[in-house]
């Protein structure tokens, strides 16, 4: 396949005239990943970018090139051929228990403090006007992605209250002194363009300067204003620069400008300066020269969404991408939590069962790294569901998209989880839903939905524990209650559909329970 034909493909997702074009081109895409299963990481450099498009559609026929594009993807399994080797010659693996289950930068549902994300974590709205974060100008993927995971944390409250820092404060305000015009030269002036320079650059800048504090409020609100002007412009192209990350190794340097062939009178070349149009060859063959004036075919490009570990084999080739896509979870803008968030399910839907896995691991120690990466995954879906605030009205409906589609990733990712984590999730659920021992100041109803959507996936998914744990169904049974006598119709819709897989099941068992209803 030509490029050419690539690149209209993945326009094609944005710029489709309908939905169907933009599903076909999708469809495409997963036939290129399953004819040329190389082109894996050069397929999500250029389809991942479009989840974070203001564009439903586009978003939408992204996360389903994606998909497509996920399930060609060979499946993770470093332990593969431990598994079929049953005659005991497997090395043992009782060693596994000393790797911790979660490194430091990994929630735990054990630990998870659901009172102190919704009493000090940055709600997030449908926009918090940063369109531009000015403090990641400038910054390659990487260090960009690592600047956010160090500063999730505290946006998620549980480093205390969340404080905002200002785009531009007063110190970031250049006051320009009012100097007098410059002299214009004279003719019998002997100062030197040197000595000039040298002079003023004994004059200390702060005797140039004048205090900020001399300046009125009025002046400093309007410096600040046009501060940010000039900031927004300078900072456009920033929006999250997802396409490559180049090696160093192949740094080429920029041409310097070629001499000048100069000519004497009589037209002959000056000795000094080589005449390039002359025949006449004065040395040997310089294969260096030849190896470095030859134009071959352009250096592949690292994409920034594989590490080495995953270039070599070694580690779960989606690591890096989920670590971006994990934190656009927590974007102030919705567009890119709601794409961020169909990314992660598609990625867990099919290869789920090989995250965090590492090649050089046993099986063992390779299950714990897997359910500490779940459960981190599972604990950061739970603080979407305390901290999103945005819902959309259609008609006399009330449609939270982040909410339902990281309820769908939840369910996606239940699917992986041991019976243990997923009992730690009801309950962080079955505490949003009640908010009984939750000290706030009032009833947060987002977060009461969230939870209940929560649940509603925890059902449809593990209908198979919920029949086998009565405590478990007694706990979901009474969440349903709940939201069904809740004031708020988006909580009672929610809830009604939460008993629809377990209905009979429910009548059957828990019928004296369903008599007040």
């Amino acid at each position: 396949m030509s490029a050419t034909r690539l690149d209209r493909l993945v326009v094609l997702l944005d710029t489709g005239s309908t939905q169907l074009i933009r599903n076909t081109a999708a469809q495409q895409l997963a036939d290129v990943q399953k004819n040329h299963p190389d082109e894996l990481f050069n397929l999500l450099t250029r389809v991942v970018p479009f989840l974070r498009s203001s564009s439903w559609d586009t978003r939408t026929a992204a996360a389903k090139a994606l998909g497509g594009i996920v399930e060609h993807a060979p499946k993770f399994d470093p332990n593969e051929e431990d598994v079929k080797n049953e005659n005991g010659d497997v090395k043992k693996e009782e060693n596994g228990s000393s790797i911790p289950l979660a490194s430091e930068d990994q929630l735990q549902l054990a630990t998870l403090d659901v009172e102190a994300i919704l009493t000090n974590g940055k709600e997030l709205l449908g926009s918090a006007g940063r369109q531009y974060d000015f403090k990641l100008a400038g910054m390659d993927p990487a260090q960009r992605l690592a600047h956010q995971k160090k500063t999730l944390t505290n946006r998620l409250g549980l480093g205390g209250e969340y404080m905002e820092d200002e785009l531009v404060t007063e110190t970031d305000i250049a006051v320009r002194p009012n100097l007098p015009p410059p002299a214009m030269p004279t003719a019998d002036s002997s100062m030197s363009r040197a000595n000039s320079v040298s002079e003023s650059a004994v004059v200390s800048p702060s005797d140039q300067q004048t205090p900020s504090e001399a300046m009125s409020k009025r002046q400093l609100n309007m410096l600040k204003r046009r501060r940010k002007e000039e900031l927004k412009r300078d900072n456009k192209k920033f929006k999250y620069d997802l396409t490559s990350m180049r090696r160093e190794s192949t740094t080429v340097p920029t041409p310097a400008d070629s001499d000048t062939i100069i000519k004497d009178e009589n037209g002959e070349t000056n000795a000094s300066v080589p005449d390039y149009f002359s025949l006449e060859r004065k040395g040997g063959d310089d294969d260096a020269k030849v190896v470095s004036e030859f134009k071959g075919a352009p250096v592949v490009e690292k994409s920034a969404f594989q590490t080495e570990v995953e270039e070599t084999g070694n580690g779960w080739p989606f690591e890096r991408l989920c670590e971006f896509l994990t934190v656009d979870l927590f974007d102030p803008a919705w567009e890119i939590r709601h794409g961020a968030a169909m990314g992660l399910r598609e990625i867990v839907r099919v290869h789920g069962a090989g995250a965090g896995r590492l090649l050089t691991k046993t099986k063992s120690e390779n299950d714990r790294l897997n359910q500490a990466w779940l459960d981190d995954l599972a604990c950061r879906i739970c603080c979407v569901f305390m901290l999103d605030r945005f819902a959309d009205y259609v008609s006399d409906n009330a449609i939270a998209p982040i909410r339902e589609t990281a309820g769908q990733t939840l369910g996606a990712l239940l699917q992986y989880l041991p019976a243990s984590s997923v009992h730690a999730v009801n309950r962080i659920l079955y505490r949003l839903v009640m908010q009984k021992d939750l000290k706030v100041n009032k009833r947060i109803w987002h977060a009461c939905h969230g939870g209940m959507i929560g649940m509603r996936y925890l059902v449809a998914v593990r209908n198979d524990l919920l029949l086998q744990d009565n405590l478990l169904m007694d706990g979901v049974l009474e969440c349903v209650i709940k939201g069904l006598g809740d004031n708020d119709d988006d909580v009672r819709a929610v809830s009604a559909a939460t008993l629809i897989p377990v209905a009979k099941e429910f009548v059957n068992m828990r019928h004296s329970a369903l008599n007040h209803l």
